[in-house]
């Protein structure tokens, strides 16, 4: 299963973009998000764990800065504290929503 073309995160609508190994935005890493272009880049060789890892991971991005999180804690640069409490945060939500479809029914119910 593909990721979605379109994440609405708050009042942001996201592209996100499967895209090459060499593309500039994912040469150094799986998924980057770009705030002002309202883009979430994904390696499209990522494999299928790692691909909702990775999506998850970027929306979690998108969370932070919505929130304004980096002003508050350091944010820049890939051994940032931001980066480093998402890359701890990620796969520990990932797997709570994988566990718990009833929970995720429930939250998500309108």
């Amino acid at each position: 299963m593909r990721p979605p073309s379109k994440v609405q995160v708050g009042p942001l609508s996201y592209d996100v973009v499967l895209v090459a190994t060499d593309h500039p935005a994912v040469s150094d890493c799986a998924g980057r998000t770009e705030r002002g272009a309202q883009n979430i880049w994904i390696d499209r060789q990522t494999g299928p764990d790692q691909l909702r890892e990775t999506v998850l991971h970027e929306v979690l991005h998108t969370v932070w800065g919505l929130a304004g999180l980096q002003m508050d804690i350091d944010d820049v640069g890939e051994d940032s504290q931001g980066e480093k409490i998402i890359n701890r945060v990620t796969p520990l939500l990932l797997d709570v929503l994988r566990r718990n479809p009833r929970l995720v029914a429930y939250l998500t119910e309108k």
